[in-house]
């Protein structure tokens, strides 16, 4: 190879290094961008899960309370 054609092809390889550079940057970024929405998907999931696990305490403590005010319907 010439001189020419060697420096045209180390061009081309730093050129090609700083983009991979970039990729992998964009790559680390998006890694803990869906590792935050992961954490938040989970906490949301386990405030959900309380949420309903507390609906379920009031409706059986209001099941209770009907019954003994004898408010529940013959039907149920």
């Amino acid at each position: 190879m010439t001189d020419e054609t060697t420096d045209l092809v180390l061009e081309h390889l730093k050129r090609i290094q700083g983009e991979l550079a970039k990729v992998r940057d964009d790559q680390k970024t998006m890694y803990a961008l869906q590792l935050a929405m992961q954490q938040t998907l989970n906490a949301h999931s386990t405030l959900l899960q309380q949420s309903l696990e507390d609906i379920a305490g009031v409706k059986s403590r209001l099941d209770r309370i009907e019954r003994r005010l004898d408010l529940v319907d013959a039907a149920e």
